[in-house]
């Protein structure tokens, strides 16, 4: 995030201070009145969708109750055909009709229409068909292809024991849609008698039923079978029988799923337009009962106040404009005489000066140049003495720089010297020495071998050997396998030191200090004991080289501490007349897991 800004801070510092104040200013006012303007008129837009889509619900409920109102009567004429004696004994007379029987049928339908059932106003014809699809009743007024028939039979099947609802064209023509009931036995309801096929005019729902809604305009009615075709519609454009929308809708109606019925709407997309759909379903044709009102309606009233929000905007952008100006000027003429000042410095003029005339930031910023132009002389006069002493410095420096390479060659010409006087003592001790400032000198590495530490303890060991005339002795137990683990450098030589001091007797007795290495539960432990006089690890040092000693101790304690954090430790036991015993704990990493970075310790959990 802070480099994204800084980025950001970089790009627009390219930009002149009068085009940022401008910008500012637009950012600052009119990008807030335009989040907010699109904000409230998509709130709006939503709310009004939101209204508009209950309302309209309600309208479908409304059509819903009609519809099971209006077709009660179908229903009821349907299902008395389907119970009647006379059409249950000719239908359960499994044999072939003759005219006599056609033209008892015939007369007992026009007595049952006539006298005992009341005629809806919108049906068209009946007719009735045994399960070998032969008409045992036709009242002759129109007629559709016999593959139709099949279609309306086989639908009826499928929807059992629930009536099927059937769009269709007629020879004629017309606009039928058919009620099909399937006839069972009274007998036995499982055993399929036929069919009777109520013919009803379209009518009843476009001229009757769906004109009388009023949803706003462009917006489109339609009953959807089941199985996404087509039942009526209250716009003749659209092709009944057929897919509606290549069933996209009924596909998302299908998967909807509201939790409450008032949130039965949703929106849908074409290639055209954008449109609230609204539905419900109608339990008596099994049918949805579908709405769909263009959202160009919906947001016609928002669209007209956008005029008025762009004009506003230009307003508050012309004032902007004309702020901006004015804050540009209180601003940009003190800097701009700053600027003038700072390239009269530039060209070495240190007379200029800033004139002030206001008392805001910039004219404390201006104050603070002139000021230090004031002292800019007494400044050029201090540098100038300093240049002076600076080249003194360096010439004492060069004077007083030893380098480590003149220093090694003048300890081998004294080796020589000493190897040529037949002196093994001092030749030994100037190789030792040369070892060890080589190591401390030129080596930079902060790990080295435990070989490598052991060899230039030994050179260590060799020297001290000589100061204290071979009071002590040093025995090592390391394993061959621990030469190549990869320890901190000069961790060793103040424990021993410590052994050396602390240890030896000054009655000339000989002293053992051990140094030992072993691994145990993924840990290195590295021992240096002796069995010298010892002391009291829990009392301050009182001499400067016991204080010294124990600075050394410190120091690997703490190098310890920070390259490995709490996988590491130090411990340090010790009392009069018991020996000491320093240990030091290290993780047993493998060396070529063990890597300096940053001076902090690094192990590869992988190796």
């Amino acid at each position: 995030m802070t480099k994204f800004i800084s980025l950001i801070i970089k790009y627009t510092r390219r930009l002149n201070i009068s085009t940022r104040l401008i910008g500012s200013f637009f950012l600052i006012s009119i990008l807030p009145l335009l989040i907010i303007s699109l904000y409230f008129y998509s709130a709006y837009s939503d709310a009004v969708t939101d209204k508009l889509g209950q309302a309209n619900l309600t309208a479908l409920l409304q059509i819903s109750k009609t519809i099971d109102a209006t077709l009660e009567d179908y229903q009821y004429l349907g299902g008395k055909l389907s119970i009647d004696p006379t059409i249950q004994d000719f239908l359960s007379n499994d044999t072939v009709l003759s005219e006599k029987k056609q033209e008892i049928i015939s007369r007992h339908m026009n007595s049952l229409i006539s006298d005992t059932i009341v005629y809806p106003p919108f049906m068209k014809t009946i007719k009735i068909l045994d399960n070998h699809n032969t008409f045992i009743y036709d009242m002759g007024y129109d007629d559709i292809s016999f593959s139709a028939y099949q279609d309306i039979m086989d639908k009826t099947d499928q929807q059992k024991p629930d009536a099927s609802w059937s769009y269709v064209n007629t020879f004629m023509g017309q606009n039928i849609i058919i009620l099909g009931h399937r006839i069972n036995s009274t007998q036995n309801m499982n055993t399929p008698l036929g069919y009777t096929l109520l013919f009803i005019s379209e009518q009843i729902f476009t001229n009757d039923i769906l004109s009388a809604a009023d949803l706003g305009n462009d917006s489109t009615l339609v009953i959807l079978n089941t199985d996404g075709t087509v039942l009526t519609s209250n716009h003749e454009a659209i092709k009944r029988n057929e897919p509606y929308y290549n069933n996209e809708i009924l596909d998302e109606i299908l998967t909807h799923n509201p939790s409450d019925i008032r949130d039965n709407f949703f929106t849908y997309q074409n290639k055209d337009a954008s449109y609230l759909v609204v539905y419900t379903k109608n339990k008596t044709l099994n049918s949805y009962i579908i709405s769909s009102i263009p959202f160009s309606y919906i947001r016609e009233e928002a669209y007209k106040i956008i005029p008025t929000v762009v004009l506003f905007i230009l307003l508050i952008l012309g004032i902007c404009i004309l702020l901006s100006t004015l804050l540009y000027h209180t601003i940009m003429r003190p800097i701009h005489n700053a600027v003038d000042v700072c390239k009269d410095i530039r060209t070495e003029n240190f007379s200029s000066r800033i004139e002030i005339d206001a008392d805001d930031e910039l004219a404390f910023l201006s104050i603070n140049i002139n000021q230090m132009l004031d002292k800019n002389q007494q400044l050029l006069s201090l540098i100038k003495k300093d240049e002076e002493r600076k080249r003194v410095l360096e010439i004492q420096m060069l004077q007083y720089q030893i380098n480590p390479h003149f220093l090694f060659n003048t300890l081998s010409t004294l080796k020589w010297i000493a190897e040529l006087n037949q002196v093994p003592v001092l030749e030994e001790m100037i190789t030792s020495l040369s070892e060890i400032l080589k190591s401390s000198l030129i080596n930079n590495e902060e790990f080295v071998c435990l070989s490598e530490e052991i060899r230039i303890l030994n050179y260590y060991i060799q020297i001290q050997k000589v100061r204290y005339l071979n009071k002590f002795e040093v025995l090592y137990e390391l394993p061959p396998e621990l030469d190549d683990f990869r320890i901190p450098r000069f961790i060793l030589q103040p424990l021993v030191e410590n052994s050396i001091y602390h240890g030896t007797y000054n009655n000339g007795k000989m002293i053992l200090i051990t140094v030992s290495a072993f691994c145990s539960n993924g840990y290195m432990l590295i021992t240096v004991s002796d069995n010298g006089k010892g002391f009291d690890s829990d009392r301050p040092r009182e001499d400067k080289k016991g204080q010294r000693i124990s600075i050394g101790i410190q120091n690997v304690q703490e190098r310890i501490s920070r390259i490995y954090k709490a996988q590491g430790n130090f411990q340090i036991k010790s009392k009069p007349g018991a020996g000491t015993c320093c240990t030091i704990t290290l993780p047993a990493t493998q060396p070529q897991t063990l890597k300096n970075i940053g001076g902090s310790y690094v192990s590869d959990t992988n190796s």
